[in-house]
């Protein structure tokens, strides 16, 4: 009986030894690692907090630029939509052709009759051909000035559609009923009287016009 106890004795003694060897491994192991695990844990942090930085900083140069070209896009975009012209009515246009052997043989007076109105313009007139034209489209003031009260200076364009050419003209006028009108001028007015100068394509214009 006594031999039986002591095996158990002994048993128990080896079982507190081999824990007690466990919790001391445990304790050098976790005292060995820990300084390292920290720095790794601590350099893992930063570097996933400078990674997160450097995607908001990218995001937002993106948001950045994002908005300066639709702030550029939208500054283009008014510039060119410009501002509505005063209403006036046309009466006569002379006009000047670059090439020599225009000059020579096509009209130089056109007799114009038209108008502007809410940005409209529209008219008919004896084209270099002397055959009848007709005109219409959209007219924008890109820049303006006024020198004194009763003076004022302006530029702008015109687009727009032009009827009465043939393949004169240009080819492609046999097929089409109207030709592209793009037109820019300047223009400047005493009181409600002016003068316009013009170009278009092939040639320069000068306008005489009353505003109302």
């Amino acid at each position: 009986m006594r031999k039986k106890y002591g095996y158990i004795v002994v048993f128990l003694l080896a079982m507190l030894a081999s824990q007690s060897l466990v919790a001391a491994s445990s304790v050098d192991s976790s005292s060995a690692i820990g300084p390292d695990d920290a720095a790794a844990v601590t350099s893992t942090q930063t570097e996933q907090s400078a990674s997160k930085d450097k995607d908001s900083t990218s995001s937002n140069d993106k948001t950045n630029d994002k908005a300066k070209d639709n702030a550029d896009n939208q500054g283009f975009w008014n510039f060119l939509k410009g501002t509505a012209p005063e209403n006036a009515v046309f009466l006569g246009m002379f006009t000047w052709h670059f090439n020599p052997e225009s000059r020579k043989d096509d009209r130089a007076s056109n007799n114009l009759v038209g108008g502007l109105y809410n940005s409209i313009f529209f008219g008919t007139l004896l084209n270099s051909f002397s055959d009848r034209a007709f005109v219409v489209g959209v007219q924008r003031d890109l820049y303006t000035h006024s020198f004194t009260p009763n003076s004022k200076f302006s530029a702008g364009y015109r687009i727009g559609i032009i009827t009465g050419y043939d393949q004169r003209m240009a080819d492609i006028a046999r097929y089409l009923p109207a030709l592209p009108f793009p037109e820019l001028y300047i223009d400047y007015a005493y009181h409600n009287i002016g003068v316009e100068l013009s170009y278009v394509g092939v040639v320069a214009t000068a306008k005489f016009f009353i505003r109302f």
